[in-house]
Protein backbone atom coordinates (compact mmCIF):
# COMPACT_ATOMS: atom_id res chain seq x y z
CA UNK A 1 0.00 0.00 0.00
CA UNK A 2 1.40 3.37 -1.01
CA UNK A 3 2.05 5.62 1.98
CA UNK A 4 2.06 9.41 1.79
CA UNK A 5 3.22 11.97 4.32
CA UNK A 6 0.46 13.95 5.97
CA UNK A 7 -0.53 15.69 9.15
CA UNK A 8 -0.41 18.90 11.12
CA UNK A 9 3.04 20.44 11.31
CA UNK A 10 4.48 23.18 13.46
CA UNK A 11 2.47 26.41 13.72
CA UNK A 12 -0.69 24.70 12.53
CA UNK A 13 0.28 24.20 8.88
CA UNK A 14 -1.03 21.09 7.15
CA UNK A 15 0.75 19.06 4.48
CA UNK A 16 -2.49 18.32 2.68
CA UNK A 17 -5.23 15.69 2.95
CA UNK A 18 -4.67 12.06 2.10
CA UNK A 19 -6.40 10.38 -0.82
CA UNK A 20 -5.50 6.73 -0.35
CA UNK A 21 -7.28 4.20 -2.59
CA UNK A 22 -7.34 1.11 -0.39
CA UNK A 23 -10.06 -0.94 -2.15
CA UNK A 24 -12.37 -0.61 -5.17
CA UNK A 25 -14.63 2.43 -4.68
CA UNK A 26 -12.92 3.15 -1.36
CA UNK A 27 -10.85 6.27 -0.61
CA UNK A 28 -9.32 7.23 2.74
CA UNK A 29 -8.31 10.74 3.81
CA UNK A 30 -7.32 9.42 7.26
CA UNK A 31 -3.97 10.54 8.64
CA UNK A 32 -2.20 8.92 11.59
CA UNK A 33 -0.82 12.00 13.31
CA UNK A 34 1.61 9.93 15.39
CA UNK A 35 3.42 8.64 12.30
CA UNK A 36 2.39 11.35 9.78
CA UNK A 37 1.24 8.62 7.39
CA UNK A 38 -1.93 8.17 5.35
CA UNK A 39 -3.79 5.06 6.51
CA UNK A 40 -6.88 3.05 5.63
CA UNK A 41 -9.73 2.45 8.10
CA UNK A 42 -9.78 -0.94 9.80
CA UNK A 43 -12.59 -2.73 11.62
CA UNK A 44 -11.76 -3.73 15.19
CA UNK A 45 -14.98 -4.63 16.99
CA UNK A 46 -15.70 -6.74 20.05
CA UNK A 47 -18.75 -7.14 22.26
CA UNK A 48 -20.81 -4.59 20.35
CA UNK A 49 -18.14 -1.84 20.41
CA UNK A 50 -15.76 -0.74 17.64
CA UNK A 51 -12.37 0.89 18.18
CA UNK A 52 -11.83 4.22 16.39
CA UNK A 53 -8.20 5.42 16.57
CA UNK A 54 -7.19 9.10 16.78
CA UNK A 55 -7.04 10.50 13.28
CA UNK A 56 -7.19 13.68 11.24
CA UNK A 57 -9.30 13.59 8.08
CA UNK A 58 -10.83 15.69 5.32
CA UNK A 59 -14.27 16.39 6.78
CA UNK A 60 -17.24 18.69 6.48
CA UNK A 61 -19.17 19.08 3.25
CA UNK A 62 -18.58 15.93 1.13
CA UNK A 63 -17.42 15.80 -2.47
CA UNK A 64 -20.97 15.40 -3.73
CA UNK A 65 -21.87 18.73 -2.14
CA UNK A 66 -18.87 20.68 -3.40
CA UNK A 67 -18.49 19.30 -6.94
CA UNK A 68 -20.14 20.80 -10.00
CA UNK A 69 -23.62 19.36 -10.40
CA UNK A 70 -23.54 18.02 -6.86
CA UNK A 71 -25.98 18.42 -4.00
CA UNK A 72 -25.29 22.11 -3.64
CA UNK A 73 -25.87 23.69 -0.26
CA UNK A 74 -26.11 21.13 2.54
CA UNK A 75 -26.41 21.40 6.29
CA UNK A 76 -22.87 20.49 7.13
CA UNK A 77 -19.78 22.11 8.51
CA UNK A 78 -17.51 23.84 5.97
CA UNK A 79 -14.95 21.57 4.33
CA UNK A 80 -11.78 21.45 6.44
CA UNK A 81 -9.17 19.17 7.97
CA UNK A 82 -10.67 17.85 11.18
CA UNK A 83 -8.77 16.35 14.08
CA UNK A 84 -9.95 13.76 16.60
CA UNK A 85 -7.00 13.59 19.02
CA UNK A 86 -8.19 10.72 21.20
CA UNK A 87 -9.07 7.05 20.71
CA UNK A 88 -12.65 5.98 21.39
CA UNK A 89 -14.81 2.92 21.24
CA UNK A 90 -18.17 3.52 19.58
CA UNK A 91 -21.34 1.44 19.80
CA UNK A 92 -21.56 -0.91 16.84
CA UNK A 93 -25.22 0.08 16.38
CA UNK A 94 -27.58 2.74 17.62
CA UNK A 95 -29.15 2.15 21.03
CA UNK A 96 -32.06 -0.19 20.35
CA UNK A 97 -35.61 -0.13 21.68
CA UNK A 98 -34.87 -3.18 23.86
CA UNK A 99 -31.64 -1.69 25.20
CA UNK A 100 -33.29 1.62 26.06
CA UNK A 101 -36.23 -0.01 27.83
CA UNK A 102 -33.97 -2.33 29.84
CA UNK A 103 -31.85 0.60 31.02
CA UNK A 104 -34.46 3.34 31.48
CA UNK A 105 -37.48 1.16 32.36
CA UNK A 106 -39.73 3.07 29.95
CA UNK A 107 -40.00 3.87 26.24
CA UNK A 108 -40.58 7.20 24.51
CA UNK A 109 -44.21 7.84 23.62
CA UNK A 110 -43.33 7.48 19.94
CA UNK A 111 -43.30 3.71 20.41
CA UNK A 112 -41.28 0.88 18.81
CA UNK A 113 -41.90 1.23 15.08
CA UNK A 114 -40.39 -2.03 13.89
CA UNK A 115 -39.56 -4.08 16.98
CA UNK A 116 -37.08 -4.39 19.81
CA UNK A 117 -34.09 -4.52 17.46
CA UNK A 118 -34.90 -1.17 15.88
CA UNK A 119 -33.07 2.01 16.93
CA UNK A 120 -34.92 3.83 19.67
CA UNK A 121 -36.12 7.21 18.38
CA UNK A 122 -37.97 10.18 19.77
CA UNK A 123 -35.57 10.74 22.68
CA UNK A 124 -34.46 14.17 23.83
CA UNK A 125 -30.76 14.92 24.07
CA UNK A 126 -31.16 14.99 27.86
CA UNK A 127 -32.60 11.48 27.86
CA UNK A 128 -29.61 10.35 25.81
CA UNK A 129 -27.25 11.89 28.38
CA UNK A 130 -29.18 10.31 31.24
CA UNK A 131 -28.97 6.94 29.48
CA UNK A 132 -25.20 7.40 29.16
CA UNK A 133 -24.90 8.14 32.89
CA UNK A 134 -26.92 5.05 33.79
CA UNK A 135 -24.80 2.95 31.47
CA UNK A 136 -21.68 4.25 33.22
CA UNK A 137 -23.03 3.51 36.71
CA UNK A 138 -24.00 0.00 35.59
CA UNK A 139 -20.36 -0.70 34.69
CA UNK A 140 -18.86 1.07 37.71
CA UNK A 141 -17.61 4.03 35.65
CA UNK A 142 -17.87 7.76 36.39
CA UNK A 143 -20.80 9.72 35.03
CA UNK A 144 -19.85 12.13 32.24
CA UNK A 145 -22.78 14.54 32.65
CA UNK A 146 -24.08 16.66 35.50
CA UNK A 147 -27.80 17.09 34.81
CA UNK A 148 -29.70 19.86 36.58
CA UNK A 149 -33.37 20.79 36.82
CA UNK A 150 -34.57 17.52 35.30
CA UNK A 151 -38.24 16.65 35.25
CA UNK A 152 -40.97 14.95 33.24
CA UNK A 153 -43.18 17.42 31.39
CA UNK A 154 -46.59 16.76 29.86
CA UNK A 155 -46.53 18.32 26.40
CA UNK A 156 -48.46 18.22 23.14
CA UNK A 157 -46.72 16.79 20.08
CA UNK A 158 -48.70 16.94 16.83
CA UNK A 159 -51.93 17.24 18.80
CA UNK A 160 -51.00 14.18 20.87
CA UNK A 161 -50.19 14.39 24.60
CA UNK A 162 -46.69 13.05 25.39
CA UNK A 163 -44.51 12.76 28.49
CA UNK A 164 -41.03 14.18 27.99
CA UNK A 165 -38.02 13.94 30.32
CA UNK A 166 -35.77 16.98 29.99
CA UNK A 167 -33.40 19.18 31.99
CA UNK A 168 -32.68 22.87 32.33
CA UNK A 169 -28.92 22.38 32.05
CA UNK A 170 -26.35 19.68 31.43
CA UNK A 171 -22.64 20.06 32.08
CA UNK A 172 -20.14 17.77 30.36
CA UNK A 173 -17.28 16.58 32.58
CA UNK A 174 -14.88 16.52 29.62
CA UNK A 175 -13.71 14.26 26.77
CA UNK A 176 -11.27 12.41 29.04
CA UNK A 177 -14.15 11.18 31.20
CA UNK A 178 -13.81 7.40 31.49
CA UNK A 179 -17.57 6.79 31.41
CA UNK A 180 -19.98 6.61 28.49
CA UNK A 181 -21.05 9.72 26.62
CA UNK A 182 -22.37 11.03 23.32
CA UNK A 183 -19.83 11.55 20.55
CA UNK A 184 -18.73 14.97 19.43
CA UNK A 185 -19.79 15.91 15.92
CA UNK A 186 -16.29 15.21 14.64
CA UNK A 187 -16.03 11.85 16.39
CA UNK A 188 -19.34 10.86 14.83
CA UNK A 189 -18.28 12.01 11.38
CA UNK A 190 -14.96 10.17 11.66
CA UNK A 191 -16.81 6.98 12.58
CA UNK A 192 -19.53 7.39 9.96
CA UNK A 193 -17.53 8.30 6.88
CA UNK A 194 -14.38 6.39 7.89
CA UNK A 195 -12.23 9.03 6.21
CA UNK A 196 -14.13 9.03 2.92
CA UNK A 197 -14.27 12.39 1.12
CA UNK A 198 -17.74 11.36 -0.07
CA UNK A 199 -20.96 11.25 1.90
CA UNK A 200 -20.94 7.44 1.96
CA UNK A 201 -18.05 5.62 3.63
CA UNK A 202 -17.58 3.60 0.43
CA UNK A 203 -18.50 4.56 -3.11
CA UNK A 204 -20.43 7.68 -4.00
CA UNK A 205 -24.07 8.60 -3.58
CA UNK A 206 -26.24 8.54 -6.67
CA UNK A 207 -28.09 11.70 -7.60
CA UNK A 208 -31.67 10.47 -8.00
CA UNK A 209 -35.13 12.00 -8.03
CA UNK A 210 -36.93 8.80 -7.07
CA UNK A 211 -36.53 5.95 -4.60
CA UNK A 212 -35.48 3.26 -7.01
CA UNK A 213 -35.27 0.49 -7.95
CA UNK A 214 -31.51 0.62 -7.57
CA UNK A 215 -28.76 -1.83 -8.29
CA UNK A 216 -28.83 -3.98 -5.14
CA UNK A 217 -25.04 -4.30 -5.34
CA UNK A 218 -24.57 -0.52 -5.12
CA UNK A 219 -23.08 0.97 -1.98
CA UNK A 220 -26.21 3.06 -1.52
CA UNK A 221 -28.23 -0.15 -1.05
CA UNK A 222 -25.56 -2.02 0.87
CA UNK A 223 -24.75 0.72 3.39
CA UNK A 224 -27.70 3.12 3.60
CA UNK A 225 -31.32 2.78 4.72
CA UNK A 226 -33.48 5.08 2.62
CA UNK A 227 -36.91 5.10 0.95
CA UNK A 228 -35.73 2.55 -1.64
CA UNK A 229 -35.12 -0.22 0.92
CA UNK A 230 -37.10 0.77 4.03
CA UNK A 231 -40.34 -1.14 3.45
CA UNK A 232 -42.18 -1.86 6.68
CA UNK A 233 -41.21 -5.15 8.31
CA UNK A 234 -44.54 -5.47 10.14
CA UNK A 235 -47.99 -6.46 8.87
CA UNK A 236 -49.43 -3.03 9.60
CA UNK A 237 -48.10 0.37 8.63
CA UNK A 238 -46.52 1.76 11.79
CA UNK A 239 -47.46 5.35 10.93
CA UNK A 240 -50.48 7.25 9.73
CA UNK A 241 -50.40 7.45 5.94
CA UNK A 242 -52.24 10.49 4.59
CA UNK A 243 -52.75 10.81 0.85
CA UNK A 244 -50.07 13.49 0.59
CA UNK A 245 -47.71 11.58 2.85
CA UNK A 246 -44.43 12.94 1.46
CA UNK A 247 -45.72 16.50 1.70
CA UNK A 248 -46.76 16.13 5.33
CA UNK A 249 -44.75 16.01 8.52
CA UNK A 250 -41.82 13.53 8.46
CA UNK A 251 -43.24 11.28 11.16
CA UNK A 252 -46.27 10.53 8.93
CA UNK A 253 -44.35 9.60 5.80
CA UNK A 254 -45.19 6.09 4.73
CA UNK A 255 -44.77 6.04 0.97
CA UNK A 256 -42.76 7.51 -1.84
CA UNK A 257 -43.42 10.90 -3.42
CA UNK A 258 -46.93 10.79 -4.96
CA UNK A 259 -45.61 12.75 -7.95
CA UNK A 260 -43.20 9.87 -8.61
CA UNK A 261 -45.62 7.04 -7.76
CA UNK A 262 -49.09 8.48 -8.42
CA UNK A 263 -50.86 5.10 -8.23
CA UNK A 264 -51.79 4.37 -4.57
CA UNK A 265 -51.64 0.64 -5.35
CA UNK A 266 -47.89 1.02 -5.88
CA UNK A 267 -47.33 2.87 -2.63
CA UNK A 268 -45.02 1.21 -0.12
CA UNK A 269 -45.38 1.58 3.60
CA UNK A 270 -42.02 2.72 4.96
CA UNK A 271 -40.59 2.55 8.46
CA UNK A 272 -37.25 2.57 10.29
CA UNK A 273 -35.32 -0.68 9.93
CA UNK A 274 -33.57 -2.98 12.45
CA UNK A 275 -30.08 -1.84 13.39
CA UNK A 276 -28.15 -4.46 11.37
CA UNK A 277 -30.27 -4.30 8.21
CA UNK A 278 -27.38 -3.03 6.07
CA UNK A 279 -23.69 -3.89 5.85
CA UNK A 280 -21.18 -2.41 8.32
CA UNK A 281 -18.90 0.40 7.20
CA UNK A 282 -15.07 0.07 7.08
CA UNK A 283 -14.83 0.68 10.86
CA UNK A 284 -17.35 -2.12 11.47
CA UNK A 285 -20.18 0.27 12.44
CA UNK A 286 -23.78 -0.35 11.41
CA UNK A 287 -26.46 2.19 10.56
CA UNK A 288 -24.23 5.22 10.02
CA UNK A 289 -25.94 6.01 6.71
CA UNK A 290 -29.66 6.70 6.65
CA UNK A 291 -32.36 5.21 8.90
CA UNK A 292 -32.35 7.76 11.76
CA UNK A 293 -30.31 10.75 12.87
CA UNK A 294 -28.18 10.60 16.01
CA UNK A 295 -27.61 13.16 18.74
CA UNK A 296 -24.11 14.53 19.23
CA UNK A 297 -23.06 16.89 21.98
CA UNK A 298 -21.34 19.46 19.78
CA UNK A 299 -22.96 22.87 19.54
CA UNK A 300 -20.66 25.48 18.07
CA UNK A 301 -22.37 28.82 17.29
CA UNK A 302 -19.90 29.67 14.52
CA UNK A 303 -21.13 26.70 12.49
CA UNK A 304 -24.62 28.15 12.52
CA UNK A 305 -23.23 31.58 11.61
CA UNK A 306 -21.43 30.12 8.61
CA UNK A 307 -24.49 28.36 7.26
CA UNK A 308 -26.46 31.58 7.02
CA UNK A 309 -23.63 33.86 5.97
CA UNK A 310 -22.50 34.40 2.35
CA UNK A 311 -18.84 34.37 3.44
CA UNK A 312 -17.49 31.62 5.73
CA UNK A 313 -16.10 32.92 8.98
CA UNK A 314 -12.39 32.75 9.77
CA UNK A 315 -12.72 29.82 12.24
CA UNK A 316 -14.22 27.61 9.52
CA UNK A 317 -11.08 28.06 7.42
CA UNK A 318 -8.65 27.07 10.14
CA UNK A 319 -7.20 23.59 10.55
CA UNK A 320 -9.97 22.30 12.78
CA UNK A 321 -8.21 23.40 15.94
CA UNK A 322 -11.40 24.71 17.57
CA UNK A 323 -12.90 22.88 20.52
CA UNK A 324 -14.94 19.79 19.68
CA UNK A 325 -17.26 20.12 22.64
CA UNK A 326 -19.53 22.59 24.35
CA UNK A 327 -19.36 22.28 28.12
CA UNK A 328 -23.04 23.07 28.69
CA UNK A 329 -26.25 22.13 26.89
CA UNK A 330 -29.26 24.16 27.95
CA UNK A 331 -32.94 23.60 27.41
CA UNK A 332 -32.82 26.73 25.27
CA UNK A 333 -30.00 26.41 22.79
CA UNK A 334 -28.79 24.56 19.72
CA UNK A 335 -27.24 21.20 18.95
CA UNK A 336 -25.79 19.16 16.11
CA UNK A 337 -27.73 16.10 15.03
CA UNK A 338 -25.56 13.79 12.94
CA UNK A 339 -27.22 12.16 9.96
CA UNK A 340 -26.55 10.99 6.45
CA UNK A 341 -30.11 10.77 5.18
CA UNK A 342 -33.15 9.14 6.78
CA UNK A 343 -35.32 6.07 6.21
CA UNK A 344 -38.09 7.99 4.43
CA UNK A 345 -36.09 9.99 1.88
CA UNK A 346 -33.70 9.68 -1.04
CA UNK A 347 -30.13 8.38 -0.71
CA UNK A 348 -28.94 11.58 -2.37
CA UNK A 349 -29.86 13.35 0.87
CA UNK A 350 -26.82 11.73 2.41
CA UNK A 351 -25.04 14.88 1.30
CA UNK A 352 -25.89 16.00 4.83
CA UNK A 353 -22.99 15.06 7.06
CA UNK A 354 -24.12 16.98 10.12
CA UNK A 355 -27.64 18.33 10.23
CA UNK A 356 -27.77 21.42 12.40
CA UNK A 357 -30.94 21.95 14.36
CA UNK A 358 -31.38 25.27 16.10
CA UNK A 359 -33.58 24.69 19.11
CA UNK A 360 -35.00 27.85 20.62
CA UNK A 361 -36.56 25.45 23.08
CA UNK A 362 -35.58 21.78 23.27
CA UNK A 363 -39.22 21.00 24.02
CA UNK A 364 -40.02 21.87 20.41
CA UNK A 365 -38.92 18.40 19.35
CA UNK A 366 -39.88 16.30 22.37
CA UNK A 367 -40.65 13.14 20.43
CA UNK A 368 -39.22 13.68 16.95
CA UNK A 369 -39.22 10.24 15.40
CA UNK A 370 -36.01 10.71 13.44
CA UNK A 371 -33.58 11.19 16.35
CA UNK A 372 -31.83 8.42 18.26
CA UNK A 373 -28.26 8.02 19.49
CA UNK A 374 -25.26 5.77 20.11
CA UNK A 375 -22.61 6.08 22.82
CA UNK A 376 -18.83 6.34 22.82
CA UNK A 377 -16.15 6.06 25.46
CA UNK A 378 -12.61 7.48 25.53
CA UNK A 379 -9.99 4.71 25.70
CA UNK A 380 -6.17 4.47 25.52
CA UNK A 381 -4.72 4.41 22.00
CA UNK A 382 -3.63 0.99 20.77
Amino acid sequence: MEVATCGVQNKGTYLGPCALNYAPDSVSTLCDESTKRCVAPEASCEGGWCYIPPRSFDGGAPNEATSEGGFGSVNSEPRSIMIVPRAIVMMETEVTVAMFEATMEYLPDTGPFCGDDCPVAGVTIFEAMNFANRFSVRDGLPECYVLEGCRTDALMWHETPVSVWQCENSTFVGPECQGFRLPSGREWELGARAGSPNCLSRGTAELRVDCGPYDLSSWAHRLATFCGNAASTTDACPHTCPDDSMASAPQNRCTVDPEVVPDPAQAVCLSPQPVRSREPNPFGLYGMHGNIGEWTQSARPWVLDDLYSPVPSEPSQQMAMTAEFESVMRRTGHALVASIGYWYNLPSSCGNSLDIWFLEDAAQIPRFQLFGFRLVRTVPSR
